[in-house]
């Protein structure tokens, strides 16, 4: 799996016994911690926190994950604000996203981390790859680059119309055929 090397070094950077002991008591039960979990009414300590494995498990309500997620269930946020508190608590600099619901904001956004990542832009200009892309649909589109919390990369493809965009992508060359006739999005 492709993974963000700056995802990685804050979630091997963080100790999540640590972040979990901040709003859980927690005690030490062999390899694991537990307490009692904050994201539902808990009465017996069904919160279990690993340290080797750097993670943890609700068996009351279901819910586990990494650093990322407590903060992220905790908090009632997202992936990138729990990115930003979790690498500034790291000591690394992270880049801003936005944080309004101004949806050309946004699409500028990744819009211009796929202009900035020369990794990604050159697979999709690889002209000897199945992409072979020029600039030309990729601005034109306003293709844009972001990370998901499981650290894959994904291209974005801003969409206000589906069918208006699903048109612009086939004429560019971005959206097959099949996907032009019945979009699944």
């Amino acid at each position: 799996m492709n993974r963000d090397p700056v995802v990685e070094q804050v979630r091997e950077t963080i100790d999540i016994v640590a972040l979990v002991a901040e709003t859980v008591e927690l005690t030490k039960q062999g390899d694991f911690h537990s307490g009692l979990c904050p994201l539902h009414a808990d009465k017996d300590p069904s919160l279990r926190v690993w340290e080797k494995g750097n993670n943890w498990k609700c068996f009351g309500c279901g819910e586990s994950g990494d650093c990322f997620t407590w903060i992220e269930k905790r908090e009632g946020i997202g992936f990138r604000e729990a990115l930003e508190i979790l690498g500034k608590r790291a000591g690394l600099e992270i880049q801003s996203g936005p944080k309004d619901d101004d949806w050309e904001t946004h699409v500028g956004f990744f819009h211009e981390a796929l202009l900035k990542n020369e990794s990604v832009l050159a697979r999709l200009l690889d002209p000897t790859g199945n992409r072979g892309y020029t600039m030309e649909p990729i601005k034109g589109a306003r293709l844009g680059y972001r990370r998901h919390k499981n650290g894959a990369g994904y291209i974005t493809f801003p969409i206000a119309d589906t069918k208006t965009a699903v048109a612009k992508g086939y004429r560019a060359g971005l959206v097959d055929r099949k996907d032009a006739k019945d979009p699944r999005f």
